[in-house]
């Protein structure tokens, strides 16, 4: 009970200062750029990729860690590398191409994200889409990552990705 006890702890500290670092870019964020088209450009630009890491995120640890896990305890070293390179590799080609398909119709995905924007502030918001949606690839990479971390028992790294 004690043990459970301690991670449980562990993980709750991390995630609240991973949050708390979060809250502090958007203040820094806000303040940059105050309130206008140029943040009504970011934020939303910020909803495909944030969509998506989030449906990555509950995905990867739903499927990952159980399946890792029984690898693990079986301690088969053979198959739990085999299994972990492919799904990396799956997870970072998957996430790659819709990076490039996000990055060719950018102004698209806008358009239908915020139809009421004025033309001028879709465009700009095209531009950081453009620039946000690797972030998609990284996010995937980083819950694939954090997945086999949990399977390990390794709680600390995968509470600080959430910032």
């Amino acid at each position: 009970m004690i043990r459970i006890s301690k991670k449980a702890i562990t993980i709750i500290f991390f995630t609240g200062f991973s949050y708390f670092l979060s809250f502090l870019f958007q203040i820094f964020l806000a303040k940059g750029f105050g309130a206008g088209a140029t943040l009504d450009a970011y934020f939303s630009a910020m909803t495909l990729p944030v969509l998506f890491t989030t449906i990555f995120s509950v995905v990867l640890n739903a499927s990952i860690l159980p399946a890792f896990s029984d690898i693990l305890e079986k301690k088969d070293f053979q198959r739990e590398k085999e299994v972990a390179a492919s799904l990396t590799n799956f997870f970072s080609l998957f996430s790659l191409v819709l990076v490039l398909i996000g990055e060719a119709f950018a102004f698209n995905i806008v358009r239908l994200i915020v139809p009421s924007m004025p033309f001028s502030t879709q465009i700009i918001s095209a531009g950081f889409l453009r620039i946000l949606l690797p972030i998609i690839f990284f996010s995937c990479l980083s819950q694939v990552f954090s997945s086999f971390y949990l399977a390990t028992n390794n709680y600390i790294k995968p509470s600080l990705s959430l910032f």
